[in-house]
C-alpha cells in the first residue's frame, strides 16, 4: 500500500494539465464557510499562505541580489517564462512546488513547450522589460534558479520538469 500524490499522476500522465489546474484551484479557492470557527481557520490558513509567499519572494530577493519589490516582479516574470517553456506536465510539476498564492496565475498560462524561449531570449527580455544590463540579467537569472532550488529543497525536485528543456537552458535553469 502506498500513497499517490499529484506529482506521481503528472509524471505518469494519468491526468491532464487542465485536471491539475482544477485540483489546485479547488485547494486554493475553497468556498466561503459561515461559521466563526471556519472564519478563524480561513484566517489562519490565509496567514500561512502569505507566510509561504513572503518566504519565497524573500529568498528570491536574497539570491537575485535585488530589493524585495523588484524580486517579486522579476521572479514572477521568470516563472512565467519557465512555465511557458516547459512541457505541460513539467510546468504543472514545477507549479505544484510553488506557493499556493501564485499557482493559479501560472496554471492559467498557455501550455508549453514554447521553444522560442531560450537563454538568449530570456536575457534579452530581462534587459528590455526591466532595464537590466546583460551581466546583471545573467546574475539575476542564476540567482532566481538558485533561490528556486533552495525553496523546493534541492535540484532533484526541479529536475523532472527540466528534462525536456534544451541542455544550455537547462544548465542555466538548474543553477
Amino acid at each position: 500500500i502506498g500513497m499517490v500524490c499529484l506529482d506521481d499522476l503528472i509524471v505518469e500522465r494519468a491526468i491532464t494539465a487542465d485536471q491539475v489546474r482544477q485540483i489546485v484551484a479547488r485547494q486554493v479557492l475553497r468556498p466561503d464557510r459561515h461559521s466563526q470557527t471556519a472564519g478563524r481557520e480561513d484566517q489562519s490558513r490565509d496567514a500561512r499562505l502569505e507566510q509561504v509567499l513572503n518566504r519565497f519572494f524573500n529568498l528570491m530577493a536574497k539570491h537575485m541580489g535585488v530589493s524585495r519589490p523588484r524580486a517579486d516582479e522579476l521572479a514572477f516574470h521568470l516563472l512565467t517564462l519557465a512555465v511557458q517553456r516547459l512541457p505541460a506536465t513539467g510546468a504543472a510539476q514545477l507549479i505544484s512546488q510553488l506557493p499556493n498564492l501564485i499557482q493559479e496565475d501560472l496554471l492559467n498560462l498557455r501550455a508549453g513547450p514554447n521553444k522560442a524561449i531560450t537563454t538568449e531570449t530570456t536575457l534579452k527580455d530581462l534587459g528590455n522589460q526591466f532595464g537590466l544590463e546583460a551581466k546583471t540579467a545573467a546574475s539575476v537569472m542564476e540567482g532566481f534558479w538558485n533561490g528556486l532550488e533552495e525553496f523546493t529543497g534541492g535540484s532533484r525536485e526541479l529536475a523532472p520538469g527540466l528534462v525536456q528543456t534544451p541542455r544550455r537552458l537547462r544548465s542555466v535553469l538548474s543553477g
